[in-house]
């Protein structure tokens, strides 16, 4: 994702992705969880939002950070397919121009 535009004197526009993801599971209350390998800049954030599958619980969107959040919750006994999984990227005024990569890993566990 490229964050590359701005009007003078505001913050720059937001910048978005979106992938599918697949998951089943024949457990019962399980959860999505997701953490970043490194923590972002000052100035820089990255979103997360995962669709839930069926009887299971979205967060909404969430920060990513070092620290683990549980993005989707109440997972039992589901198959889902194409499942929305979006990015946000954010900049504010304190970002310093450069290119930046991070990884981003995703656990599912027991709730």
């Amino acid at each position: 994702m490229t964050i590359n535009s701005a009007s003078a004197g505001q913050a720059p526009d937001a910048a978005t992705a979106t992938v599918a993801y697949n998951m089943t599971t024949n457990g019962t209350n399980k959860k999505i969880s997701a953490a970043l390998d490194t923590a972002m800049p000052t100035g820089l954030t990255l979103n997360a939002t995962m669709a839930a599958p069926e009887s299971a619980t979205s967060s909404g969107k969430l920060a990513l950070s070092t620290t683990s959040v549980d993005l989707v919750t109440a997972i039992s006994k589901v198959r889902g397919t194409g499942l929305a999984l979006n990015y946000e990227a954010v900049a504010t005024v304190d970002a310093s121009p450069d290119s930046y990569t991070r990884t981003v890993t995703y656990i599912i566990t027991n709730n």
